[in-house]
């Protein structure tokens, strides 16, 4: 029993110690690599499927440094981004060499966003157990595409082949929201937020769609093409939408908006889609702000134009 009792405690202390030494592990592997040009390091976000950048050395630490789906090959456990933060090196942490490794995954076709800024003394500058996030958030999606945005905006992102981000603000001004996005239901997340995709092809396939109902009604409003359809639901009740629709090219400038009846449980029933430099943006809005279709959308890419990192 004794014997059991002792294996156990040395199995708990060799845990401990090998959790322990591994940030010194892997910021002597960083700095090894890097030698004179700056760095940093971004590790997997236990709440995101992306990265973020590590904060802390608790952020390097065995007991944290973990990718939520590396089993399936979905993000590495943290990344070395070594040089210019528009032409940089990336290397991938590996558990099994206890070394960083070139190279990462979908690195030619489809990076991972970068959500750290290399710097020289990056390791030097970290807390021991908890860093503050600081007053910004730094995103790079490409080399010419960079964003640093307040964190008061509550950004989330995903890099790679599917690019996203979404921003907590409510149309039609895009104010910040004082609400937390953990704190809101999947409802209210959709009403106040703009999400932003890099998939033009998903809204003009929308568009090009046939109707779902009958069209009943084919007018223009506000400068936009508009057909009201109806439909017979499965609960055997009639139901009416509008869509509205403007293209000033085959792939740019495209509008698309759907409001269905809104409702004091659900007042934000429009459904308002725009594509604009391949960029697919996506918010909800109420159906008398629909005179302000233009306006939204100007907005809005001036809101994301100011957090551009030039």
């Amino acid at each position: 029993m004794k014997s059991i009792w002792l294996g156990c405690v040395l199995a708990v202390l060799l845990v401990v110690a090998i959790g322990v030494a591994s940030p010194r592990s892997v910021g002597s592997a960083a700095r090894e690599i890097a030698g004179d040009a700056p760095f940093c390091i971004q590790v997997a976000d236990d709440v995101r499927d992306d990265y973020k950048p590590a904060r802390a050395w608790l952020d390097l630490s065995a007991f944290t440094m973990w990718a939520r789906y590396a089993s399936v090959v979905e993000n590495h456990h943290a990344i070395l981004v070594v040089g210019d933060e528009t032409a940089p090196r990336l290397f991938y942490w590996s558990y099994w060499r206890q070394a960083f490794v070139a190279g990462v995954l979908n690195e030619h076709a489809s990076p991972p966003a970068l959500a750290c800024m290399p710097e020289r003394g990056f390791l030097d500058r970290l807390p021991v157990l908890f860093g503050k996030g600081g007053g910004a958030q730094y995103i790079r999606f490409s080399p010419r595409e960079a964003y640093s945005i307040p964190r008061g905006y509550q950004p989330r992102w995903r890099g790679g082949h599917d690019r996203i981000l979404s921003l907590m603000v409510a149309a039609p001004d895009f104010a910040l929201m004082p609400a937390r996005w953990d704190d809101m239901s999947p409802k209210e997340r959709d009403g106040n937020s703009l999400f932003i995709e890099w998939n033009p092809r998903w809204l003009l396939g929308l568009i090009a769609a046939a109707p779902s109902g009958e069209v009943v009604r084919r007018d223009t409003v506000f400068g936009l093409r508009h057909r009201a359809i109806v439909w017979h639901g499965r609960d055997g009740k009639t139901y009416e939408g509008n869509e509205y629709v403007a293209a000033a090219g085959p792939d740019t400038n495209v509008t698309h908006i759907s409001c269905g009846a809104s409702s004091a449980a659900f007042p934000k029933s429009c459904q308002h889609r725009f594509l604009y430099d391949g960029r697919h943006y996506y918010f909800r809005h109420r159906p008398e702000e629909l005179v302000r279709w233009q306006a939204m959308q100007r907005t809005v890419l001036n809101l994301l134009a100011s957090f551009e990192v030039r």
